[in-house]
């Protein structure tokens, strides 16, 4: 792409003649390579513009920056309002082809084991689909990880620009995290996702936005500004945000799902040993379904996943009189049994020589931890006992302790990723939260942890591995150390 075909540029001031091909988009000066264009953007402790010259020398072609800038070189350069604003846009018109359906959704919670499971849901409707979020991009059993729920928008676009013109995929699934809303990283979809889900909000991120009602309104750019006109809202109306969303949307564009949901709604859930026994009213019509995944969140999140993945592909047309005929609610139920677990999302790693359970999930806040233990609580005769920490950089999720404490029976304080904390004071932060101390056993080295909750549990326990799920590393002191909580867990058992 030539340089001046950028419509996003046509505005800008510009010093500097030239009009050389573009190879590549970056706004890290390390990754500059012969015909790259260089955005110089400025972060909490790092200004691009400090590098400009670094990036020059390495073969960047041009430069955008600051309109405030008085920066300048031997390479054209674009000063504009908002460089991180113009790097979404740029990348947009870079990678230009989108799929067919978008699908999105946002929350505190669930986000990244609803698109995976609305990406399951497609799949079973034939449709070549995939997921993109904190796990990465996901085609079929292909996995390419990246570390953030929303990455940078030349990676977000150039995966769904590839799935389209490589996979011929028509279908994806994305996590739209606040952060990723708020800094404008999907900017070039407004108006364009199908069917836009909420899940939860609890206190998380706060340092990022200061106040809930900020949070909030981050998290609701993605239906204000990113909804399709004739899309659909799936929200969870059990949560008192998603209630929000659905007072300030139109009516006839809402999925509401949950104990109080009009179109999916949970009747009843049963714990069992394989996973729950549920009645479900699908649009006033009560279902019965053996949910092969245990935990109550876990139907929530396939709920929001069912009601994304019918309204991507039908739109409104579910609300429709004559919709819902007696092949769709079999399909309901047939969906809903098929569904996969997730890695890392309370994923049943094995069983000890006791009989005891081990799961390893993601929890890594007060509010996820406290679900993933409220949701095994009915599958334990015995113990329940949880092994956490927490990360560095994360001091406000302390109160974990507290969660693990009232929710637990046998606690084991170990490292999570401390990265450049010294871990004795961020367990020490935890223990601040514990009072009953007979619980706490506090053992630093995460391996030793998952070894001695495995070999001293009994007949009835329940173990989970809590805080990094997925993760196959440990951050410390910036180096990604070989580290995963299922490997490990499997290899004792």
């Amino acid at each position: 792409m030539k340089l001046n075909d950028f419509n996003t540029l046509k505005d800008a001031k510009r010093i500097g003649e030239g009009n050389l091909d573009v190879k590549d988009i970056v706004f890290d000066s390390r990754q500059v390579t012969p015909g790259s264009l260089f955005i110089a953007l400025k972060g909490a402790t790092v200004n691009g513009e400090d590098y400009i010259s670094q990036a020059i020398s390495a073969g960047a072609i041009a430069v955008v920056l600051s309109k405030e800038s008085k920066v300048s070189g031997d390479v054209p350069f674009f000063y504009v309002e908002d460089p991180r604003r113009t790097l979404a846009m740029m990348a947009r018109e870079f990678y230009p082809l989108l799929p067919e359906i978008l699908t999105a959704v946002t929350g505190t919670n669930g986000k990244t084991s609803i698109v995976e499971f609305t990406r399951q849901f497609f799949e079973m409707q034939i449709y070549h689909v995939a997921s993109l979020g904190t796990m990465g991009v996901q085609i079929d059993d292909k996995l390419d990880a990246w570390d953030l729920t929303t990455p940078d928008p030349m990676t977000f676009y150039g995966a769904l620009d590839s799935f389209v013109n490589n996979d011929r995929g028509r279908a994806v699934c994305f996590e739209a995290s606040s952060d990723g809303l708020d800094q404008g990283r999907i900017l070039g979809l407004e108006k364009k996702v199908r069917a836009a889900g909420f899940t939860n909000l609890t206190k998380d991120h706060l340092v990022t936005h200061g106040t809930m009602e900020n949070y909030f309104e981050a998290k609701f750019k993605l239906f204000s500004e990113y909804l399709a006109d004739d899309g659909v809202a799936v929200l969870n109306v059990d949560d008192p945000y998603g209630k929000q969303i659905k007072s300030r949307l139109e009516s006839e564009s809402i999925f509401s799902y949950g104990k109080t949901g009009k179109h999916f709604q949970i009747l009843k859930n049963t714990p069992t040993a394989e996973g729950q026994n549920i009645v479900l009213g699908i649009f006033g019509r009560p279902l019965k379904i053996k949910f092969p995944l245990m935990g109550e969140f876990q139907l929530y999140n396939a709920l929001c996943a069912l009601g994304l993945m019918f309204a991507g592909i039908y739109g409104r047309k579910i609300f429709k009189d004559g919709f819902w005929v007696d092949y769709r609610y079999a399909q309901v139920r047939s969906f809903l049994q098929q569904l996969k677990p997730i890695r890392g999302r309370l994923e049943h790693v094995g069983t000890t020589k006791t009989g005891a359970p081990v799961f390893v999930d993601y929890a890594h806040t007060a509010d996820g931890l406290e679900t993933v233990l409220k949701s095994l609580r009915p599958h334990t005769t015995g113990l329940l006992t949880v092994i956490f920490g927490i990360g560095g950089a994360r001091h406000q999720r302390a109160n974990m302790g507290k969660t693990a404490e009232d929710f637990a029976d046998k606690l084991i304080l170990t490292d999570d990723n401390p990265r450049d904390d010294d871990p004795a004071m961020l367990r020490d932060l935890v223990k601040q939260h514990i009072t009953q101390k007979e619980k706490l056993f506090e053992i630093p080295d995460r391996k030793t942890a998952i070894e001695t909750a495995i070999e001293e549990s009994s007949e009835g326990d329940c173990i989970v591995i809590a805080g990094k799920g997925h993760e196959t590393y440990q951050l410390i002191k910036g180096v990604k150390h070989p580290f995963d909580d299922r490997a490990i867990a499997q290899a004792v058992i």
